[in-house]
């Protein structure tokens, strides 16, 4: 489960007798942001809305369907939710992919109409 998972070891000697290791903490959580964009199909803004793992800098990178890097954007994405505007006016029609410079969501496909 998310959160802290504490573990130790019981070791077992072939006579019975037994010592525990030093417990040790591990750290659980998602490491990947929860994208989700709408409307889609878009027509000219697509609204992103991010939940994020941590307050930092999101690089999205914008593919057509020939896998041709289109165009780039940075978010400034806060710990928790948010909500941002991609204008993609200027984008011919068709099929797109939205990625994460850093992998912080799975690759999401977007049709401008």
């Amino acid at each position: 489960s998310e959160g802290n998972n504490y573990y130790r070891l019981k070791m077992v000697d072939q006579d019975g007798r037994f010592t525990y290791s030093p417990e040790i903490k591990i750290s659980v959580g998602n490491t990947i942001a929860k994208v989700t964009v709408f409307p889609n199909p878009v027509v000219d803004v697509l609204t992103l809305t991010i939940e994020a793992i941590n307050t930092e800098t999101m690089v999205c990178n914008l593919f057509n369907a020939d896998g041709k890097l289109v165009t780039t954007k940075s978010f400034a994405v806060k710990k928790g939710s948010n909500k941002f505007s991609w204008n993609l006016a200027q984008m011919a029609k068709g099929n797109y992919f939205i990625t994460s410079i850093n992998n912080h969501f799975e690759t999401i496909k977007i049709i401008r109409e």
